[in-house]
């Protein structure tokens, strides 16, 4: 499984499509509640981020998440 972080869920699923990934293999990853439930995943940031989210935001939502990724 894989989690996108992304400007939006549009680029997330461009992002998704254009590495092939069927549906079921990834998911948006916009708010730490989008994290209920996940675990064992890798986690993609795109480029454009930094420009959508601030550094605060950014930098929470994606030590949970790389801490949550390894969990199993």
């Amino acid at each position: 499984m894989i989690a996108i972080i992304a400007a939006s869920y549009k680029e997330a699923l461009t992002f998704a499509r254009g590495q092939l990934l069927d549906d079921d293999e990834w998911f948006f990853l916009s708010d730490i509640d989008d994290l209920i439930g996940k675990s064992n995943f890798h986690v993609i940031v795109t480029s454009s981020v930094a420009d959508t989210i601030s550094p605060y935001r950014f930098e929470r939502l994606f030590s949970l998440a790389k801490k949550r990724g390894r969990m199993k």
